[in-house]
């Protein structure tokens, strides 16, 4: 993978004769740093929709030493495994919101992204930029909003020209956060224990032409207590219902 721009040194080695030696992916740094970001779990691509991120703060290692600290492979792995976490969970997107990682990345490039930079690639960039993608689509707010036009007003921009290909690729970005928005517009993560949402009470509500409709997602249901869901009107009457798994790991519904 050809970087953005090379280092004048590194030139300087090639032109000399001198090839410059790739250092291996070091498998064993990103090994550990998923083992503590999920909590002593161990990743692994397949089971990556069932693992659960269980200390966030384990993310500040990536942007101070994985994150254009290490070769490029290295860095591709670490995002890779991110970016299979937070795609199709919505609770480790809000475990990695909830330590600020969004905020993580518009620093970084502001500082570092959006400029010529030999130990951050293409490839590199655009896996960061990915990540953003899917935080952003969860959850943006008008703050997030103005974070993510701040970047082109970074002082580095002052006095340096920044990459016009990075800058491209963000651009990008932010146009497909302005134009897709995925997901429901609100998200409450139950624990299970007499947790719920109340609606208040409406003043009048047509009696016909109208029924109430909800949607549930279940990211991960456990193999012996089958979850309970009720849904009731303020005399209590309603319907209750509860969903588990078979041996063949299909859901099964029931409702009374």
């Amino acid at each position: 993978m050809l970087q953005r721009r090379r280092s004048t040194f590194t030139v300087g080695m090639e032109v000399a004769g001198w090839a410059a030696i790739s250092t291996p992916p070091t498998d064993v740094t990103v090994t550990s740093f998923l083992s503590d970001l999920l909590g002593g779990q161990e990743y692994g691509e397949a089971e990556a929709v069932k693992l659960s991120i269980q200390n966030p703060g384990a993310l500040r290692v990536l942007f101070r030493h994985i994150i254009g600290a290490m070769d490029e492979a290295t860095q591709v792995q670490a995002l890779d495994a991110l970016i299979n976490l937070v795609r199709s969970s919505c609770g480790n997107v809000e475990a990695c919101l909830s330590f600020g990682l969004q905020n993580e990345i518009l620093v970084f490039l502001r500082e570092r992204g959006l400029f010529a930079d030999p130990s951050v690639s293409n490839q590199v960039l655009k896996k960061i930029l990915r990540l953003f993608l899917y935080l952003a689509n969860h959850s943006v707010s008008s703050e997030d909003i103005r974070s993510m036009l701040a970047v082109f007003r970074s002082p580095r921009m002052l006095h340096e020209d920044p990459d016009d290909q990075a800058v491209s690729y963000y651009v990008s970005t932010l146009e497909m956060i302005a134009r897709d928005s995925f997901g429901p517009s609100s998200f409450f993560d139950m624990s299970g224990d007499y947790s719920g949402l109340i609606l208040p009470v409406m003043e009048s509500f047509p009696s016909t032409g109208y029924t109430f409709c909800a949607w549930l997602k279940f990211e991960l249901l456990p193999e012996t207590a089958a979850p309970l869901f009720m849904f009731c009107g303020k005399t209590d009457v309603g319907i209750m219902c509860s969903t588990k798994l078979d041996k063949h790991g299909a859901a099964i519904y029931k409702r009374s």
